[in-house]
C-alpha cells in the first residue's frame, strides 16, 4: 500500500525554524477556515481541484496534512482538467502527484477549441474558458459522489475580487469561502480563505524542490530563492497589514455565506 506523503509534515520536522512556523501557520489558518465556515464534515468526499499553479498545489498539500490529524474521516481526490491548452506539459502535474502516493484523476475536455472557435480574435476569453471548465467539474462531481469542491483561491484573491467588484461592478459582493452552487447541487469550498499569497510562494519552492521532476521544477523559474517572494507581495498597492484588514472588513460579508 503507497503511502502518501505531504510535504507540510516533513518541512514542520526541518531544522529550519522559518520553515517550521510558516508550515504551523499555514495549518492552523486552513483549519481555522474549515472550522469556521464548516467547510468539511466527517464522511465527506472533497474533490481538490489541481490546476497546476502554486495555489492549489499547496492546499492539496495542506489539506493532505491535515487529513492525518484531523478527528473526523474524509476523503481527498486530486483532479486535474486537461483543456488542451497547447504546450501544456501534460505530464508534470501526474508525474508528481504519484511520487506524493495521491490518488487523482485528470478529465481530458477541450475547451481550448471551442473557446478559440466562439470568442473573436482579440477579445477576452476568461469568461467563457471559466465557465466551461466550472462545467466539467461540476459534472465530474456529481457523476462521481463528490460532496465538497475545494478551489485554491487565497486570502488576496477575496480582498481583489471585492474591489473589482465594488470599482467595475457596482456592487458589494466578495468571493464566498464556502458556497452552494445555484442549483443546489455542489458545495465550492475554499480552505486558503485566510493565507496570504506572500506564504504561498515559499512553500510551493519547498513542495516542488523537494518532490518535483526536472520539468516541474523549470516551471517555477522565478523561484530558486523563496525570499524573492517578498518583493511581489501585494497588488493594488497595499501596505503589509492592510490586505489583513480588508480580509477582516470582509467577514462581515462572508459571514453570510455559513450554512
Amino acid at each position: 500500500m503507497e503511502t502518501t506523503v505531504a510535504v507540510a509534515d516533513v518541512l514542520a520536522q526541518s531544522p529550519s525554524n522559518n520553515a517550521r512556523r510558516l508550515q504551523s501557520r499555514l495549518r492552523g489558518q486552513v483549519g481555522k477556515a474549515i472550522a469556521d465556515f464548516g467547510m468539511i464534515a466527517s464522511g465527506d468526499r472533497v474533490m481538490v481541484c489541481v490546476s497546476g499553479g502554486k495555489d492549489s498545489y499547496t492546499l492539496l498539500d495542506i489539506l493532505l496534512s491535515l487529513k492525518r490529524s484531523a478527528p473526523i474521516d474524509f476523503e481527498l481526490l486530486a483532479v486535474n482538467l486537461d483543456q488542451k491548452q497547447p504546450g501544456f506539459p501534460e505530464q508534470v502535474l501526474p508525474e508528481y502527484l504519484r511520487a506524493l502516493g495521491v490518488p487523482f484523476h485528470v478529465i481530458e475536455q477541450d475547451t481550448y477549441s471551442v473557446v478559440k472557435r466562439v470568442i473573436p480574435e482579440g477579445r477576452t476569453m476568461c469568461g467563457l474558458c471559466s465557465r466551461l471548465r466550472r462545467g466539467a467539474l461540476y459534472r465530474f462531481a456529481q457523476e462521481n459522489g463528490f460532496t465538497k469542491i475545494a478551489l485554491g483561491h487565497h486570502r488576496d484573491d477575496i480582498v481583489e475580487t471585492l474591489f473589482l467588484n465594488m470599482f467595475f461592478g457596482g456592487k458589494l459582493k466578495a468571493m464566498p469561502p464556502k458556497l452552494k452552487s445555484e442549483d443546489g447541487r455542489h458545495i465550492v469550498i475554499r480552505p486558503l480563505a485566510y493565507v496570504a499569497e506572500r506564504d504561498i510562494d515559499p512553500t510551493i519552492y519547498q513542495l516542488v524542490h523537494s518532490y518535483g521532476s526536472k520539468a516541474h521544477r523549470a516551471m517555477y523559474p522565478a523561484m530558486a530563492n523563496p525570499q524573492l517572494s517578498e518583493s511581489t507581495r501585494l497588488s493594488l498597492g497595499f501596505g503589509p497589514g492592510d490586505h489583513m484588514r480588508m480580509c477582516a472588513a470582509c467577514h462581515e460579508v462572508l459571514c453570510k455565506c455559513r450554512f
